[in-house]
C-alpha cells in the first residue's frame, strides 16, 4: 500500500485509511513513520496496539448523518462497513480501548460522510456531534483530544447542472459551529482536519478517445462508440455518472445533437456520457475529449474484456511497452506526442495535449474545463508534420500475430 510513497509518506505525516488493514500494511506504516493511523475496528486496534510505539491514531466515527448524495458513496450512516457507531456507543468504546493500548496513542477523531458532497447542513451537524463525542470522552475519561478530521468529499461539477460545493460558507459555517459546542461544552476548539483530495485534483485531468464507429438507431438514440469504455471509467456504470464530452481536433461544422458515448465492452452498461450534446456530424476518427478525470477515472482502470490499462508518464517519457496510441497492437511504441494525449488516456498536461491536436474549438464553462480553456484556445501550438498527420488518422486492423 506504502511501497511507491514510501519517501513521500516518511516525509509528509500521512494519514492511513482502511476500513480492512493489513498486518503488513500497519507494519509499513510504522516503518514509514505515517503520521496518523485511522482505525475502523477493534480488530484493528489489537493489533495496531501490539505493533505500536507511541503510533498516534485517530478513532473513525460513524455519525449517523446522511450526506445526501449517492448510497453507494454515503458512508456516515449506520449499518455499513465504514468507523465506529456513535449513537451504538461503538466509538465511544473504541477510543477508551486504544488509550489501554500503551503503544498507541489518541489524539483525536475522524469522520466521513461520503463523496459528492454538496450541501453544508450535513457537514455541519457531523462537527456538532463529534464535538458531543470530545465532550464525553473528556468527562469519562478525563482526556481532552486536540484534533477533529471531519473528512472531505466536496464536490465537483461534472456536467453545467451540477451543484458546486461553498467552500466559503462551510468555512463560515463550521468556524461559528465549532465555537458554540466547544464554549457551551467548555472544550478547546480542536485543530480541525479536512481532506478535499476530488476536489482539488478532478478537473486537472482530461481524457481523450477517439471515436470508432457511430450508430443512429431508428426511433432511438446516436451512439458514439469509442476505444474505451468501463474499463477505464466505470463510475458511470457505478454510480449513474455524467461527464461534460467535446469535440477537438477540427472546426465543427454541423448543429449540435444528442448522443451517448459508449464504450467497447460487451455490456449493454457500459457507457461514458449519457445523452450528451455533440455535433451531428461527429465520425468515426474524431477525437472527444472528456472533462474533469483527474480524480475516480483512471484510477478505477481495469483489464476488463482486454481492456488496456492507462498510459502514464512524466514529462512525455513512454512507461513500458503498454505505453502505445490507441490502435497501435503492432506498430512502434508511441511517440512523446502519441503518449501524453493518446485516444482513451489521461493527457496529464494540457499544454502537451494542445500541441498534440491543435485547432480546438472554444471549450464549455470554466467551471468545469479551468485547464483545457487555456490548454485548447490560448496556445498557438506548432503544426503537426505529414508524418505526425498520417499518424493520427484512423489505424489500420492490426495485423495477427504470427503462430
Amino acid at each position: 500500500m506504502l511501497g511507491r510513497g514510501d519517501r513521500l509518506a516518511r516525509s509528509a505525516g500521512f494519514l492511513l485509511h482502511g476500513n480492512a488493514k493489513t498486518p503488513e500494511d500497519l507494519k509499513a506504516a510504522l516503518a514509514y513513520r505515517v503520521g496518523r493511523v485511522v482505525v475502523d475496528s477493534f480488530d484493528e486496534i489489537d493489533q495496531l496496539g501490539m505493533l505500536g510505539n507511541g503510533q498516534k491514531v485517530l478513532v473513525r466515527v460513524t455519525p449517523g448523518v446522511d450526506g445526501h448524495t449517492h448510497r453507494a458513496l454515503t458512508t456516515g450512516v449506520g449499518d455499513q462497513k465504514f468507523g465506529f457507531s456513535l449513537a451504538g456507543g461503538a466509538a465511544a468504546e473504541a477510543a477508551c480501548r486504544v488509550l489501554a493500548q500503551p503503544g498507541l496513542r489518541l489524539v483525536g477523531l475522524h469522520c466521513h460522510l461520503g463523496s459528492q458532497l454538496t450541501r453544508v447542513g450535513p457537514l455541519e451537524e457531523a462537527a456538532r456531534r463529534m464535538v458531543g463525542l470530545l465532550a464525553d470522552l473528556r468527562d469519562a475519561e478525563g482526556v481532552i483530544l486536540s484534533e477533529l478530521n471531519l473528512g472531505g468529499g466536496h464536490a465537483v461539477r461534472y456536467v453545467e447542472a451540477d451543484d458546486e460545493f461553498d467552500l466559503a460558507g462551510y468555512h463560515d459555517r463550521l468556524t461559528g459551529a465549532l465555537s458554540y459546542e466547544c464554549e457551551k461544552r467548555g472544550l478547546p476548539i480542536p485543530v480541525v482536519t479536512v481532506e478535499p483530495g476530488r476536489a482539488l485534483v478532478a478537473r486537472a485531468g482530461i481524457t481523450l478517445y477517439r471515436a470508432v464507429t457511430v450508430k443512429h438507431v431508428p426511433g432511438g438514440r446516436t451512439f458514439v462508440a469509442v476505444d474505451g469504455g468501463m474499463s477505464d471509467n466505470p463510475r458511470p456504470a457505478l454510480y449513474d455518472s455524467q461527464y461534460t464530452v467535446e469535440l477537438i481536433g477540427r472546426p465543427r461544422q454541423a448543429p449540435a445533437r444528442t448522443m451517448t458515448v459508449v464504450g467497447r465492452h460487451c455490456e449493454s452498461g457500459d457507457v461514458l456520457a449519457r445523452d450528451v450534446p455533440l455535433p451531428a456530424d461527429v465520425a468515426a476518427g474524431d477525437l472527444l475529449a472528456v472533462a474533469c478525470t483527474g480524480a475516480y477515472h483512471h484510477s478505477l482502470a481495469s483489464t476488463y474484456n482486454l481492456g488496456r490499462p492507462p498510459a502514464r508518464g512524466r514529462g512525455g517519457r513512454r512507461r513500458g511497452p503498454s505505453a502505445r496510441a490507441a490502435g497501435d497492437r503492432g506498430g512502434p511504441p508511441c511517440s512523446r506526442r502519441r503518449l501524453v494525449a493518446a485516444p482513451g488516456r489521461v493527457a496529464p498536461a494540457p499544454a502537451a495535449a494542445a500541441r498534440a491536436y491543435p485547432a480546438a474549438p472554444a471549450m464549455a464553462g470554466p467551471a468545469i474545463w479551468p485547464t483545457a480553456t487555456d490548454a485548447f484556445s490560448r496556445l498557438s501550438p506548432p503544426q503537426a508534420s505529414r508524418k505526425d498527420q498520417a499518424h493520427d488518422r484512423l489505424a489500420p486492423p492490426p495485423r495477427p500475430a504470427p503462430p
